[in-house]
């Protein structure tokens, strides 16, 4: 497996080699540029989506605009196939790298390939705008000095409109929905994106007049802002790590069966991106699954014990528990809602109960039949079926169904 995911790129670089000959005046900038595609590919910029944005973007994205000042004037270190040669040889060498490291091949493919798709769009397209857009020149006839920026903003836009197109094929994608979901996700990858690849530009434009002092005026406004990224991941980290914790009192009090909140928060995300839910109502329905149960631990107060409750109750007495935070307000109408369900009679759906509420309702009873009643996962989803006339919405059931299918739940048949 190694060989192959080893073989296929280095075999891709060999025909590149022989088909893009280099035509700048010292081929080892070419060498040296594809070496910094490579190692820099290796190293991972925190992103909301798990995209794999690294720092070879601020390589790739200074190529075109790198030039210097010759006697003869200004003079273009890369030419289109300089660059697109970088960028064959880099992420070849990137490959082998990560493939000898034990990076998971199927992975390992999906992620350079996308690289190398939005590499060469930015390439091509600066290339296409650099020859077809000419900005008026200045009263005197002078150049306007604009134009390789413009440039610039033109063939990342593509660039980035590449990664967002490609964002769902990067993973298995059982339908339409899931494709969608993900290219929202990649949305919020902008600043990301942005970041880099400014930072590319700047070293870029400022290289012809100061030389290699460029790198550091390109360098120290990254290493801030990589920075930043990192530290709010870690935040989120954190906070993500906290809601899990508070999320097992129920099982500590044992009013819950232990895991019952992660595994339903688990199922539930991945319904979530079933349906097509936005990255923000995903998150919304991760949150509420972890915490749909912290209600029950009223239960270890005797007066409640002795008036009685219902489901509704224990949902309305957890959404104010978690109301308390008002970052969590949707959250926590999604807790209160959980219990309702998604239409009455003479209705075709209750409009009013939220999508995740609803999630969270056939995510729980599902994992409440199989590990707590001790059905089998058929079973458990044949009883889902059964009370789909009211309790649980069909297109909810169904969407559980095909992440069951994919996780390969049916395979297995437990007895009771």
């Amino acid at each position: 497996m190694w060989a192959a995911a080893a073989l296929v790129p280095v075999a891709g670089a060999v025909v590149a080699v022989a088909l893009l000959p280099v035509d700048a005046a010292n081929p080892m900038w070419v060498w040296g540029a594809a070496a910094v595609v490579g190692v820099g590919s290796l190293i991972k910029v925190p992103t909301t989506s798990g995209s794999e944005f690294t720092p070879a973007a601020i390589v790739v994205g200074a190529l075109p605009l790198l030039a210097r000042q010759t006697p003869g004037g200004i003079e273009h270190i890369f030419t289109l196939h300089d660059s697109m040669l970088v960028v064959t040889l880099g992420l070849t060498f990137s490959w082998v790298l990560r493939a000898a490291r034990g990076d998971d091949p199927r992975r390992l493919a999906a992620g350079v390939l996308r690289r190398a798709a939005s590499f060469t769009v930015y390439l091509w397209v600066f290339d296409w705008v650099q020859r077809a857009v000419v900005l008026p020149t200045g009263p005197d006839g002078s150049p306007n000095g604009w134009e390789p920026f413009v440039h610039f903003v033109f063939a990342a836009g593509a660039s980035f409109m590449a990664e967002v197109l490609s964002a769902g094929f990067d993973q298995t994608l059982g339908s339409w929905h899931r494709w969608e979901g993900r290219v929202r996700l990649a949305l919020r990858d902008l600043n990301v994106f942005t970041a880099l690849w400014a930072a590319g530009a700047l070293f870029g434009l400022a290289y012809e007049a100061i030389g290699w002092w460029a790198l550091a005026v390109a360098a120290l406004p990254y290493l801030f802002t990589d920075g930043a990224f990192r530290r709010l991941h870690a935040a989120r980290r954190t906070y993500a790590q906290m809601m899990r914790a508070l999320a097992q009192i129920p099982e500590v009090g044992g009013h819950t069966q232990p895991g019952h909140a992660h595994r339903t928060a688990a199922l539930a995300s991945e319904v979530a991106v079933e349906l097509g839910l936005g990255p923000e109502e995903t998150e919304t329905v991760e949150l509420a699954a972890l915490m749909h149960a912290i209600g029950r631990v009223t239960l270890n107060e005797p007066n409640i014990l002795r008036m009685g409750y219902t489901d509704a109750d224990l949902a309305r007495w957890g959404s104010e528990i978690v109301g308390e935070a008002s970052a969590l307000a949707e959250v926590a109408e999604v807790i209160r809602r959980q219990h309702e369900p998604y239409r009455s009679p003479g209705e075709d759906r209750d409009p009013d109960v939220p999508i995740a509420s609803r999630i969270i309702k056939v995510c729980s009873a599902y994992d409440i039949a199989t590990a707590e009643t001790g059905f089998s996962p058929l079973e458990a989803m044949e009883r889902l079926h059964q009370g789909s006339v009211y309790d649980y919405d069909p297109d909810v059931v169904a969407a559980l169904r095909k992440v069951l299918e994919r996780r390969g739940a049916f395979g297995l048949v437990r007895s009771r």
